[in-house]
């Protein structure tokens, strides 16, 4: 789970988190906060992204003159993307100067601050990098829901829908698993995913009903594997893994703890931290360092 906006409204702070599924936004002098749906241009497209930026942004912005806006964005990785935004943010908003980052950056400010470590971002995808405490030294993982991102909710939610399509579960958990999600059949439950408009996130929605069987010795095997293989595909990948400990945010990493930590004890790790709520940690970083 993440993205984040900082707007300086004359000398007011505001502060956005968000991934694929939601976006947090606080203001820092008041500590008002109010909530959107999730930005991703690479699962939306741009269009329809702004779009949703105008409807629900706007009209959170009325009457309230602008100066600077920092957006740490998922999927914003991209120079067109990353020019798009902030043209649009420029002309809707009237801002002076605005800046766009990619949700990654955000997410190791507000695990790591200004120190070194390697950040994870376990939420509707997954994705990590090593920060010096100032920026990104290199990154692994964040490939999308297609190619990667094990360990997310949307891997969880695709092992669950795969292992039924394949009949790996028992035929008592598979049709446990339907009707906690109302499907007859798990080709209904596959096409269902499909003709959603965002499938990760679709596919993310499942993961409270894999916690809700995680007692189930077969789902607990799921849950381990995704873990395992987020390990051995990312983490494991650092050379300076045996030095700097990782610290977690996200959705993932907050309901799964305990699996999660099974599986990096197994491979010699502990986690630094956990960041439950990143949009406070981003808070106290532009309070701090910008």
């Amino acid at each position: 789970m993440l993205l984040g906006f900082a707007l300086i409204l004359g000398q007011m702070k505001l502060i956005a988190d968000s991934g694929s599924s939601k976006t947090d936004w606080k203001w820092v002098e008041t500590g008002e906060s109010f909530q959107t749906s999730g930005y991703n241009p690479y699962v939306q497209g741009m269009d329809a992204l702004l779009k949703c930026l105008e409807v629900e942004l706007l009209p959170q912005l009325q009457g309230k003159p602008l100066r600077e806006i920092y957006f740490y964005g998922s999927g914003f990785s991209h120079p067109d993307y990353i020019q798009g935004l902030q043209k649009w943010l420029l002309s809707s908003t009237n801002a002076e100067r605005t800046e766009v980052e990619h949700d990654l950056l955000g997410a190791a400010r507000a695990i790591c601050l200004d120190q070194a470590g390697i950040a994870v971002i376990l939420g509707t995808g997954s994705n990590t990098c090593h920060f010096d405490g100032r920026t990104i030294v290199s990154h692994r993982g964040g490939h999308g829901y297609l190619f990667g991102d094990e360990g997310s909710g949307a891997d969880l939610g695709k092992r669950l829908v795969k292992g039924l399509l394949d009949q790996d579960f028992s035929e008592i958990l598979s049709q446990k698993i339907l009707k906690l999600l109302e499907c007859s059949n798990p080709i209904e439950l596959r096409n269902r995913i499909h003709g959603k408009p965002k499938p990760n996130v679709a596919l993310a929605s499942l993961a409270p009903v894999v916690l809700e069987l995680s007692e189930n010795p077969e789902v607990e095997a799921l849950i381990l594997n995704s873990f395992r293989a987020f390990c051995a595909n990312t983490l494991l990948k650092y050379p300076e893994i045996r030095v700097l400990s990782p610290g977690f945010t996200g959705s993932i990493s907050r309901y799964f703890q305990p699996w999660l930590l099974q599986v990096l004890a197994e491979n010699g790790m502990e986690p630094s931290v956990f960041v439950d709520r990143p949009i406070n940690r981003l808070v106290l970083y532009h309070e701090r360092f910008r």
